[in-house]
Formats: structure tokens, C-alpha cells, sequence
């Protein structure tokens, strides 16, 4: 059984509340722009930091939305929702998927959905990736998943890249 709305599952889902198909390939297409700008450039090389990259992103996007766009400041957080989870959304939209292969951040990504599902046991497949905490220190992901099952917690594994 799907997990996906309708919509996201079939590949019809044609926009949100804010923001249309058309609308959001525009965006799309001059936040990619603005990526590549000199000015911009120069923000990320000012400290090498993923929290200070992640600020850089997301204060030209909401600068995109607010001055390009015309979204008004009661509105941009969910409009910038909306915008973040764009390639959710049109997964299953065959002219969404083409269009978002072109873009810089979508052509370079190597991610993928794992094997992994819910609710499934993941001891043996996790002995011996290493994964570092919120401290940064390293861990072994199969000595995290016990820990977690031995002291009876939830798992929480966040991963990913913060530009």
C-alpha cells in the first residue's frame, strides 16, 4: 500500500496552494541562476560551514519568493515549504522529473530511496557503517540500532545534506 497522496502517486499533482507547475519550474529555474552568481558565490565562501551554506541558500530563496515573485511575508514560509519539497511532490510527474534533472542541485545529487523500510529489522544490515552524532563523534550504525533497541527508544537517524 502507497504512503503517497493520490495525486504524488499517479504523477498528476500540478501544485500547491501557492505555487502552480508553471510557477514553480520559473522559480526553480532562477533560484538555480542565482546558485551560480558571482555575489552568491562569494556568500558561501565566506566561512566553511553547512549551517552557514544552508543560511546563504535559504536567504536568496526567500529573497526570490519575496522581491522576484511578489509572495507577500505572511505567506512565504509556507510558500518556501512548498518550494522545499517541490521534488517530493512531482516524483511520479514525468515533465516535473525531466525539468528538475536540469537543474544543478538535482543533476549532482547521487542520493536515492534506500532498501530500508519502516518497521523493518535493520541490526544485521547496519553492522559496520559509520555514522558521527550531533557531537560529531563516530559511531558504529549497528551499535546506535542496539543501543536504541536495548534501551527502548525510537530510532532517529537524520541524514542528508543542509544546502
Amino acid at each position: 500500500m502507497s504512503r503517497l497522496p493520490k495525486e504524488v502517486e499517479d504523477g498528476t499533482y500540478d501544485g500547491g496552494e501557492h505555487i502552480s507547475t508553471e510557477v514553480m519550474k520559473k522559480i526553480l529555474k532562477r533560484a538555480d541562476e542565482m546558485r551560480h552568481d558571482p555575489r552568491t558565490q562569494a556568500l558561501y565562501s565566506q566561512k566553511e560551514d553547512p549551517e552557514w551554506f544552508y543560511k546563504v541558500t535559504d536567504n536568496f530563496h526567500r529573497q526570490l519568493l519575496l522581491d522576484e515573485f511578489g509572495y507577500s511575508k505572511d505567506v512565504v514560509e509556507d510558500v518556501l515549504d512548498e518550494f522545499y519539497s517541490c521534488r517530493w511532490h512531482y516524483q511520479n510527474h514525468p515533465e516535473m522529473q525531466k525539468f528538475l534533472k536540469t537543474l544543478t542541485h538535482v543533476k549532482y545529487d547521487i542520493t536515492g530511496d534506500g532498501p530500508i523500510e519502516p518497521g523493518q529489522d535493520i541490526t544485521t544490515l547496519t553492522k559496520g557503517v559509520q555514522l558521527h552524532n550531533l557531537d560529531g563523534q563516530p559511531i558504529d550504525f549497528g551499535d546506535y540500532v542496539a543501543k536504541s533497541q536495548n534501551e527502548g527508544k525510537p530510532l532517529v537517524i537524520f541524514a542528508g545534506s543542509m544546502t
